[in-house]
């Protein structure tokens, strides 16, 4: 899980506080709660900055588990499938699957840049005409290949998916920067106001 770890210093809070140990905690999961939410926007909206067409589901990037009083983590996260395909626009790198990867070629891609379901190479390779491997008389590449003609032959083939071992990605989405730019503004700001908070209901309840 892609985490960010966020320390504060909670001296003055305890200080103003220290009478109401159970006020300090609420201060501080509410001000925590409060970041995240801030942070998870943050990275929602970036999506279309730095994500060539994203789509809706990749848009809702991120999920928060809030602080409890007895936990004051509280969490920013990409869950799920996104967290497969999104951690290499954050950390660069190579993707493995331990077979060859099925790279569209001659296949028109939607408008998020993706390949449609229906032309992706596992559906091609149900359809008349297409097959997987090397054309016969060819040194390659290999791919999914789309016999063009009734009768098919060498120049009337297609390459509509080219077989790769791996695929290649540089850092693009500044996760952890967007997400620490947003902790340094937000979060002094968040706490006083939970303290103050806290404050002005101990001095009702005095009263």
């Amino acid at each position: 899980m892609v985490s960010i770890v966020v320390k504060h210093d909670l001296d003055h809070i305890r200080r103003q506080l220290r009478k109401y140990p159970k006020k300090i905690k609420y201060a501080q999961k509410f001000a925590l709660d409060a970041t995240a939410k801030e942070v998870s926007t943050a990275e929602n909206k970036a999506v279309t900055k730095y994500i060539d067409r994203p789509t809706a589901f990749t848009k809702r990037l991120t999920l928060i588990k809030k602080a409890r009083t007895q936990d004051l983590t509280a969490i920013v996260f990409i869950p799920g499938r996104k967290e497969e395909y999104m951690q290499y626009h954050i950390f660069g790198g190579t993707e493995t699957k331990g077979k060859a990867i099925a790279a569209p070629v001659s296949v028109k891609l939607n408008k998020f840049g993706n390949t449609p379901k229906g032309q992706r190479a596992a559906s091609l390779l149900k359809k008349p005409k297409h097959f997987s491997g090397i054309p016969k008389g060819r040194s390659g590449p290999a791919g999914v290949w789309k016999r063009m003609g009734r009768k098919g032959g060498r120049d009337k083939l297609k390459l509509m998916h080219v077989y790769k071992p791996s695929l290649h990605y540089r850092k693009r989405f500044p996760y952890f920067k967007i997400a620490e730019k947003v902790v340094t503004n937000v979060l002094v700001r968040n706490m006083n106001r939970e303290i103050k908070k806290q404050m002005d209901y101990i001095n009702r309840s005095a009263t």
